[in-house]
């Protein structure tokens, strides 16, 4: 006597779109984190920013008091050589001017342009596209160089993306000139991973 067979199939297509959307919401929350942190550290950068400027200020108008000072006494000892204390005062001041400038240009060169990365990440978040998640955002060499690491339902939708992205004024010169694509296991949703790099085309405007 032949004994009953029964095949149970365990693979819900449910199970996988409720692990999409949780992986979607997921990357929305760390986007939405990272674009937090960023906006907190451009905020304490231009906050220092301003208060050494102010500093240098400071340093300015008592380098040209002492100036004034030492050109006094000059004036008032043609015979006779200058205050030591007051040529001492006068070097380190100059010396102090000249640190605070340095500092000033070396922070505005590292600093990103325009309103930081802010622009940035609001160009990816008004240009979704349905069926199409990041799970990794890498910008370098002071926002001229992006990575954009995610998963896709279809790579036609890569393409899509790209296209939306033009519209945006923070990836205006943009140029994504490695793309690479790898499908996942069928077990994983059978979805398509995705990887874009750009380099900042020569003489276009930096919005990052």
């Amino acid at each position: 006597m032949g004994g009953l067979v029964q095949q149970i199939n365990l693979y819900r297509p449910d199970m996988v779109t409720a692990k999409a959307d949780r992986n979607a919401r997921l990357l929305l929350t760390v986007a939405i984190a990272s674009l937090a942190a960023v906006l907190l550290l451009t905020l304490a950068g231009e906050l220092y920013l301003s208060n050494l400027a102010d500093q240098r200020a400071t340093v300015a108008e008592q380098l040209r008091k002492q100036q004034a000072d030492v050109a006094r006494v000059r004036d008032s000892l043609v015979a006779h050589d200058p205050d030591p204390f007051l040529e001492a005062e006068l070097d380190r001041l100059q010396r102090q001017v000249v640190a605070i400038d340095t500092n000033l240009v070396a922070l505005n060169e590292v600093r990103p342009t325009g309103s930081g990365f802010a622009d940035f990440f609001a160009g990816l978040a008004r240009n979704t596209v349905d069926g199409l998640w990041f799970d990794g955002v890498v910008l370098s060499a002071g926002g001229r160089e992006v990575m954009l690491k995610g998963v896709a339902t279809d790579p036609a939708l890569v393409p899509r993306l790209l296209q939306t992205l033009t519209t945006e004024p923070a990836f205006n010169g943009r140029s994504f000139r490695k793309v690479s694509f790898q499908r996942q296991p069928q077990e994983q949703g059978g979805l398509v991973g995705f990887e874009l790099r750009s380099a900042q085309v020569s003489g276009a405007d930096d919005a990052s």
